[in-house]
């Protein structure tokens, strides 16, 4: 009984075995990427094509927006006043603006306001817009030290307005008014 002629004959079988599996293993995976990359492909829209239209959360197809904006933010503080513009063509605008009223210090980073409009068009102009507004107060309290000293502690604290109004072109809207400051939105249309 020759268990060496043997031997090499099952593991040259095994080898055929195992390389066969290789083979058809590579073959399903090349044919899977294959039917992949069709697939991926048939659902990319063509990169020259123009979008006609724009299908909303609530899956209806609405017409993109043409219509160009301008809000205009104004702040009343102290007996100073200032004015941001912005454009857009519908939508909303998020942005960070530079609070131009806040006492800057001199070492300290300008003290910014965050600012976001949603807006959602009228058929015969304007819209209903959602707004906040929110800046940071600084404040100065004092602690007292374990010594018993007590030493301040400047903190800061968000302070802001959430509102729903109805903007028409040219009419200003005060969304916010005290003794302090007065806000107003003003729509107009480009």
């Amino acid at each position: 009984m020759d268990t060496g002629n043997t031997t090499a004959r099952n593991l040259s079988t095994g080898r055929v075995f195992l390389s066969s599996t290789i083979l058809m293993r590579n073959f399903i995976s090349a044919v899977l990427f294959g039917i992949l990359a069709l697939t991926a492909q048939a659902q990319q829209p063509n990169i020259g094509t123009r979008l006609h239209s724009v299908v909303n959360s609530s899956g209806k197809s609405i017409e993109p927006q043409t219509k160009n904006y301008q809000l205009e933010l104004t702040i009343s503080r102290a007996g100073k006043t200032a004015r941001y513009r912005m454009a857009f063509n519908g939508g909303s605008v998020q942005t960070d603006l530079i609070d131009k009223l806040a006492e800057q210090s001199e070492n300290a980073a300008p003290r910014t306001m965050s600012f976001s409009v949603n807006l959602n068009p009228f058929e015969d102009g304007g819209g209903e817009a959602t707004v906040f507004i929110g800046r940071a107060i600084t404040y100065s309290t004092k602690a007292k030290e374990p010594s018993g000293q007590e030493r301040n502690i400047v903190q800061e604290r968000s302070v802001g307005l959430t509102t729903k109004v109805a903007l028409h072109p040219g009419k200003p809207v005060v969304l916010f008014d005290d003794e302090d400051q007065k806000i107003t939105l003003k729509l107009t249309n480009l």
